[in-house]
Formats: structure tokens, sequence, C-alpha cells
């Protein structure tokens, strides 16, 4: 039996491609926290001032209220936007669609879908934001980014943005109003 030089070279090929492969599944995981995550993240009246900031809006004030049990999420946010006068800004309405707590307990990444706002067209878009909550009345947040695309929102959800995204050199003090419970921790 006699083999081309072809046959020769296209099963020398098929060889290297076959133990090249890997079986390994390379398939981006959610954070298991989202899977069996189990917890709350609270916070009523935050208040933060940009003041010295680039900003439309000189402070915010956001509330929301969400939970995750099994591997559903349930909750809503409220943020408003003023003017350095205490003029309205912007404010929007949502739903929680994603919390993932962080494996150090104290921070969750949080994103909503906007259900209502002061402009028709932030209907339909995401909102975003972090919260740390030591358990010792000094908490952080930063604020809640409105209106985001939906793949932002998703790469939040599951990788978390940084705080440079923000163009925050820190988070913002929330003075204690800030509750993060992760269920797992404890």
């Amino acid at each position: 039996m006699q083999f081309s030089n072809f046959k020769i070279i296209e099963f020398f090929t098929l060889i290297i491609l076959l133990t090249s492969c890997s079986f390994e599944d390379t398939s981006p995981t959610p954070p298991k926290s989202w899977l069996d995550g189990r917890g709350t993240a609270r916070a009523d009246g935050v208040f933060l001032d940009f003041k010295d900031m680039l900003y439309k809006s000189a402070t915010e004030i956001h509330s929301y209220d969400a939970e995750i049990k099994n591997q559903r999420v349930d909750g809503a946010f409220v943020v408003h936007n003023f003017d350095k006068d205490g003029g309205p800004v912007s404010d929007a309405k949502g739903e929680v669609i994603c919390i993932v707590f962080e494996e150090d307990c104290k921070t969750a990444r949080i994103t909503g879908v906007i259900t209502s706002g002061s402009d028709p067209t932030f209907i339909g878009l995401y909102a975003i934001w972090t919260v740390l909550d030591n358990g010792m009345g000094l908490n952080e947040t930063t604020d809640i980014r409105y209106p985001i695309d939906q793949a932002t929102a998703d790469y939040h959800c599951n990788v978390g943005v940084p705080l440079e995204w923000y163009n925050f050199d820190s988070y913002f003090s929330s003075e204690g109003k800030v509750q993060v419970r992760s269920l797992d921790c404890f």
C-alpha cells in the first residue's frame, strides 16, 4: 500500500490537531455566588456629594432593597440626581436583576434594569453600582451609574467593572446606610 505525500501530510496534520485540542471546559462561568448565593443588599437615602467633579449632577440620593435566594433576584432601586442649586437633573427607578457577593463577604456588585425615569429613553437600559459594608458603620459605595448598555451591565454582573471605570480614586462614604449580608459567609 502506497501513501502519497499529500495523504501523509494530511494524516500528520490530523494527529497534531487532535493532540493539541484541550478537553478542558474554558467557557466563562458565573461566580459561584451568583449561582448559589443567598443574601441581601440594602440602602436607604444614601447621599453623595460630587463637589469638585465635572458632572452634570452635584449630588445624588439613592436607595435600593434587593435579595437573592434560590438563584432568584428580587428587588428595586431608585436614584435621583440634582444640580448644585438642588434642582433635579435626572432620575431612574428599576428592578435589581443581579447581585454578586464578593469573596470578602462585604462587597456586592449590583445591576438593575430601568423601568421608569425622567428620560423615557432610559427605560430598558441598565444601572450598575458597587457597595462595601464592613459591619462597623464605615460603609462605602459608588454612585449608581445609569443609563448603561446591556454589555456593560452583563460585564459588571459577571466580572465587575473596576473603580477606575467610575473615574474615582476611592469609594464614597455612605455613613453606615449600606447593608450587605451574604448568607454564605455566616
